[in-house]
């Protein structure tokens, strides 16, 4: 049984280009599509009881999630990649562990407080709850917050969840991709030279640090959470060379980096399957 793939146009270093090549390299037919926000677009080649994989941005992942009925669709089970539900579970790995959760319109109130008592006194991390990327999270500073905060105020509700935590210097940062357990590939994707900065991405070798961002990221995979039968895991690195968990994500919105693109769309093909004769064949 072959697969369709759903893939969205987006720039070259996303590697759209090589994973479009190795689904039909494996012979599976894929849909190459080009999304514009609000304005709809074609993404009807494919029947409803098709077993279709979706590789995209949140916005076309959702709106496909919506309208469409294939098996299994777009991976994004939104509610599981909350910082509010999956820190419940992962808390222990987290490199922000220190974290507190409010609403959003009590940060403005608390800011002196806050940056004295959960940031270092000059800066603090703030991040969305929300997986949907509703602002970037990032250091605030204590001179710049009340300016900086007016931009996150304008796309978040005031009961907006977010996290916050000790501002805390990463120096390199992980994407694996996991599934029941497992860790499929994963890929270097940011290696900071300086407080911004970053390096070239690339797949996971036996260097010493690749091991052990692997080896946690197993780790994480093994307690079994699941969001999704597949799902990337970020791993970061501080710079007292402690390994943690940066944050979750859904696979069919992920950027794959440099990792290997032939086990991605073999393993995903093999699920997707599988899904889909669970739910056809009942």
């Amino acid at each position: 049984m072959k697969t369709k793939w759903i893939v969205e146009n987006f720039e070259a270093d996303n590697k759209f280009d090589l994973l479009v090549e190795e689904i039909k390299r494996q012979g599976h037919e894929v849909c190459l599509v080009r999304y514009i926000p609000f304005e709809g677009g074609s993404y009807n080649d494919f029947e409803d009881n098709d077993c279709v994989i979706v590789q995209s941005s949140i916005n076309l992942a959702r709106q496909l999630q919506k309208e469409k009925k294939w098996v299994p669709g777009p991976w994004i089970n939104t509610p599981k990649f909350e910082c509010v539900t999956y820190y419940a579970y992962l808390g222990k790995y987290l490199v922000n562990k220190d974290y507190i959760m409010l609403p959003r319109s009590e940060i403005k109130r608390q800011y002196t407080h806050l940056i004295d008592t959960v940031g270092d006194g000059d800066a603090i991390f703030i991040r969305p709850s929300s997986g949907q990327k509703t602002f970037t999270g990032k250091v605030f500073f204590k001179d710049t917050i009340e300016k900086d905060w007016k931009m996150v105020e304008e796309f978040t509700d005031p009961e907006s969840i977010v996290i916050l935590s000790s501002p805390k210097v990463i120096t390199k940062e992980w994407r694996f991709v996991a599934s029941y357990g497992e860790i499929v590939t994963g890929s270097l994707y940011r290696h900071r030279i300086g407080p911004i900065g970053s390096g070239k991405y690339r797949e996971v070798t036996v260097d010493p640090e690749d091991v052990k961002a692997q080896e946690l990221a197993l780790e994480i995979a093994g307690e079994h959470y699941d969001p999704d039968p597949m799902y990337v895991i970020d791993i970061c690195k501080t710079k007292d060379n402690q390994f943690h968990l940066l944050e979750i994500g859904s696979f069919s919105c992920a950027g794959l980096y440099d990792c290997n693109i032939e086990k991605i769309v073999t393993h995903a093909t093999s699920v997707a399957i599988k899904e889909w004769k669970d739910i056809t064949e009942k």
